[in-house]
């Protein structure tokens, strides 16, 4: 399942997704998620369906656009809901909610969901996802680094 997926992506939107010069994730398990949320470094997902070409090649044509825009400031991931049906219930992804981008801004679990289904333009899903990530500090290198939920650490 996991190689026909990333086929259908490669044949949709060419080997351009996976190319730069961060990888772009495939998460097929719930530890790879964990992994991934875990991570100190915001990570975009995109969220499509195998059994929906076309989410993945609309989603697809989009998370490119993403990429070009974010390119070295985020981590990039792709998820089939199908093939991850435990994530898809945790967060309230249906199949007829993908495409949809889950912004990973800090290592709670309760991404920003940014729906990329039906959106015409790719600056709007860049312009949304500069939204959620404006309260996100960024390293010395430029890449956007999860907000830390900090319990406590003050005078009581």
């Amino acid at each position: 399942m996991r190689f026909l997926f990333a086929c259908v992506l490669i044949v949709f939107c060419g080997s351009k997704l996976c190319e730069a010069s961060e990888e772009t994730a495939v998460i097929t398990t719930t530890q790879d998620f964990d992994e991934l949320l875990n991570d100190e470094y915001v990570a975009l997902i995109l969220v499509t369906s195998s059994k929906s070409p076309e989410s993945v090649e609309f989603g697809s044509t989009h998370f490119l656009g993403l990429k070009t825009s974010l390119q070295g400031k985020v981590n990039f991931a792709i998820m089939d809901r199908d093939e991850v049906p435990e994530i898809a219930s945790e967060f309230n992804i249906r199949k007829h909610h993908v495409p949809k981008v889950l912004v990973l801004d800090s290592r709670a679990r309760s991404p920003t969901h940014i729906k990329a289904k039906g959106a015409t333009d790719v600056h709007q899903i860049v312009q949304e996802v500069n939204e959620a990530l404006a309260n996100n500090e960024m390293d010395d290198e430029g890449k956007f680094l999860k907000t830390t939920l900090a319990l406590g650490g003050g005078e009581l």
